[in-house]
């Protein structure tokens, strides 16, 4: 099932609800979510909730609020993005994921977007804003940031998911900066140009010890 949504460029089949996959029943997980607990300086605002609870057009595609009725659609990207990354030697398990985006969709202290395009949901990205271990002031992470191989304008749709990231950090969160990385290693020099574009500047390295 599909339903029209009206914008200023036409009318965009947007899927109505989540795509069938097994039972989708949350299970119970007591780990409770990461950095969500107890975080006095991370109360949503009324204001936060207008500019980050509504559907965006920006031209030939749109980003989305996560909500009940679209939640599987980025379990369902996870998904792809863990196929083909390099902890893909980790099996993954559709409820715990389910569970776990649903956990931190209700978190105060992470971001969680969506885009779509007239086919449909292609994209999002996650993350997250701490304080750090020696400074009470904030950083931001990238948890997750991937558009499918094939859409149209991918660039264009992977930047708009990762600058709404970033204003989020920075404008809503208050934080220092914000921190990301590519440890999925797929298309590593496309994806290292895509940063530099945003205006990510290059340090460090990443190492991996165990697993596949």
């Amino acid at each position: 099932m599909e339903r029209s949504t009206e914008h200023s460029d036409g009318v965009w089949p947007i899927p109505s609800g989540p795509p069938s996959h097994g039972d989708d029943k949350e299970r119970t997980d007591e780990r409770g979510t990461p950095a969500a607990v107890g975080v006095s300086w991370a109360k949503p605002t009324s204001e936060q909730d207008e500019r980050w609870g509504i559907r965006r057009y920006h031209g030939r595609f749109a980003t989305y609020p996560i909500a009940d009725n679209n939640i599987a659609y980025v379990v369902l990207l996870a998904e792809e993005l863990h196929r083909m990354g390099t902890l893909n030697s980790v099996p993954f398990e559709w409820n715990h994921c389910l569970a776990t985006m649903r956990k931190v969709v209700a978190s105060p202290v992470f971001f969680v977007r969506m885009a779509g395009n007239k086919d449909g949901f292609c994209g999002a990205v996650v993350g997250h804003v701490d304080q750090f271990f020696f400074s009470p002031k904030r950083m931001a992470t990238e948890n997750a940031w991937y558009v499918r191989e094939g859409t149209p304008f991918r660039a264009q749709i992977a930047m708009t998911l990762m600058r709404e990231f970033i204003d989020w950090s920075m404008t809503d969160m208050g934080a220092d900066h914000v921190q990301c990385g590519d440890i999925a290693n797929i298309n590593t020099m496309a994806v290292d140009a895509l940063y530099r574009r945003i205006g990510f500047k290059r340090y460090g390295a990443i190492y991996k010890y165990g697993g596949a």
